[in-house]
């Protein structure tokens, strides 16, 4: 009797602060987008172009100066622009009412994203660790601000993180359906932001033959047909309207040849043709002729530029206390990621936060590309504080 009031007791406790961190979370998102006021502009203004532009005329076409002017592209992946269509098709279109619209949706899911960091860290071990990493994701300075913005990163983040608890709930029930269910996630993600199609292959790889989990592969398989499910109208539409097989977008060239050049470094001029190819040329020359250079600027020196300070982070005014977030995520995510080694629990998120970073390593850097990983490196936050206050005061549960 005693043991069973202790935990209502607990259990009670967990949802009050849980529900003060997600009505904080949801106010001071409402706050942000009925404060900041910015000019629509490059990629915002392009997908709100592009919204409009479907809802018009029938089709989807990244504006951009290098294609052909109002014609179908596949230049992006189709997600966010359907987003902004959907949400204008339904408040006005791409007016003012429905530009606000959109912006209380993405604080809506920005809210709903606090929520699940606080499940994900509540699955991987404990409450105290979930609401850590949430109390941290819902005053983030950057996660208030890109609310107010018509970009991919909310909507993103929110599939992205629900796509990652589904896969650590898959991992440990080994269920087909939900694998199956997983794979739709994760293909909703990536039909928002494409950089993290390659991974879930490690992902399912890593839990075999690191995790032993001798029904990975065998999950793979139904995680595969879920995601192909939902790309497959996107694959069909490219092949009917561009005459080809594309399968993410048409992008990728540009941001990595980018970031091929380090910046003290001449470079030639860019011919808009084959920029793959370029790039991938222009890394390898660098490796060769240019060593020490190259492995500065595709480890240290680009790590500095995306993690060293926080996007879009002077459109608040907020206290500095808050600002320092970032920099005790980083850091105490960092140990995180050692701890992992010796910690099955928390291997997925520090597999993600590693692979996610390599990735972003390859292209252009930018402060806006540490966005989607930094909620993991407060999950592990979350973690190790939890870890040391249980070693500290030796306390075997936590």
């Amino acid at each position: 009797m005693e043991i069973t009031t202790k935990n209502r007791i607990k259990s009670a406790i967990e949802y009050i602060l849980i529900t003060a961190v997600i009505i904080l979370a949801l106010c001071l998102r409402i706050h942000s987008i009925n404060t900041i006021q910015y000019k629509m502009e490059y990629d915002a203004l392009n997908y709100h172009n592009m919204a409009n532009q479907f809802l018009e005329k029938g089709f989807l076409g990244y504006p951009l100066w290098s294609l052909p002017k109002d014609m179908p592209n596949a230049y992006v992946t189709p997600g966010y622009p359907l987003f902004l269509s959907l949400i204008y098709k339904i408040v006005g279109n791409g007016q003012e009412l429905g530009i606000m619209a959109v912006k209380f949706v993405q604080a809506i899911l920005s809210t709903l994203s606090v929520l699940i960091i606080y499940l994900i860290g509540k699955r991987i071990k404990s409450p105290i660790v979930g609401i850590i990493a949430a109390v941290m994701a819902s005053i983030y300075p950057t996660f208030l601000v890109v609310t107010a913005y018509h970009l991919t990163e909310t909507l993103y983040l929110f599939v992205f993180l629900l796509y990652l608890y589904l896969q650590i709930i898959s991992n440990q029930k080994n269920s087909k359906l939900l694998n199956f269910i997983t794979g739709i996630i994760f293909g909703a993600a990536v039909l928002v932001r494409p950089t993290v199609f390659p991974l879930f292959i490690v992902v399912y790889l890593f839990e075999y033959f690191i995790n032993k989990n001798k029904k990975a592969l065998k999950n793979m398989i139904f995680f595969i047909l879920g995601l192909v499910l939902i790309m497959l109208p996107w694959w069909i539409r490219n092949i009917v309207t561009m005459g080809e097989f594309i399968l993410l977008c048409t992008q990728s060239g540009n941001p990595l040849l980018g970031g091929a050049y380090p910046p003290w470094i001449e470079h030639p001029s860019f011919s808009p043709e084959n920029q793959t190819a370029q790039a991938i040329e222009a890394i390898i020359n660098g490796f060769r002729y240019h060593t020490a250079d190259y492995l500065y600027w595709f480890t240290w020196g680009k790590l500095k530029i995306i993690y060293g300070t926080q996007y879009l982070v002077g459109m608040l005014e907020l206290p500095d206390f808050i600002k320092c977030i970032h920099i005790i995520s980083i850091s105490l995510g960092t140990i995180g990621i050692i701890v992992s080694i010796f910690k099955k629990e928390i291997r997925l998120i520090a597999l993600y936060l590693v692979m996610l970073t390599c990735l972003q390593l390859l292209f252009i850097p930018e402060s806006r590309y540490a966005f989607p990983i930094m909620p993991l490196f407060m999950i592990l936050t979350g973690y190790v504080i939890n870890w040391l206050i249980a070693k500290i005061f030796k306390i075997n549960k936590i």
